[in-house]
């Protein structure tokens, strides 16, 4: 994935809680096509939030293999995606508690604010705003002068 892999979430949760949440055979290994799918979705998710103020793909986050190390990849921007995925998976695994319930709403919330500029992303590649001008001749038909007819 382009902003986080299984190695970001192992980092961040450990590998007794990714074996946890990714455990689908309950063979006690860690299944990759569940993980591979939610870091899927969930980059889909934060994309439709920061399309609204960045050029997608962001510049230099292109590396599938190796997004830890990946230096284009905002830090803060791989924890939501991690955390984010953490709640997608939890919630498959049925192990879903409150605390990643807010995790993923906090993560929400900052992606709101970055889709509305209120913060930056951090890449230092936002798209320039558009200014749409509303202006236009005064008006023809007003109340005053459509008065006895309405």
């Amino acid at each position: 994935m382009y902003y986080a892999s299984q190695v970001s979430i192992a980092q961040r949760y450990g590998e007794d809680f990714l074996t946890r949440i990714a455990d689908r055979n309950r063979d006690k290994q860690i299944d990759t096509d569940p993980i591979e799918n939610a870091l899927r979705d969930t980059e889909s998710e934060v994309d439709s939030y920061i399309g609204v103020v960045q050029s997608l793909p962001l510049t230099g986050v292109t590396d599938r293999v190796d997004p830890e190390n990946n230096t284009a990849v905002p830090g803060v921007l791989r924890r939501v995606v991690v955390d984010m995925t953490v709640y997608r998976l939890a919630s498959e695994a049925d192990v879903l508690t409150k605390e990643h319930r807010r995790r993923y709403d906090d993560a929400v919330a900052w992606l709101l604010r970055v889709a509305d500029s209120q913060i930056s992303l951090g890449t230092g590649t936002a798209q320039p705003l558009t200014i749409v001008d509303r202006s236009g001749p005064d008006r023809i038909f007003t109340r005053a002068k459509m008065g006895g007819l309405i």
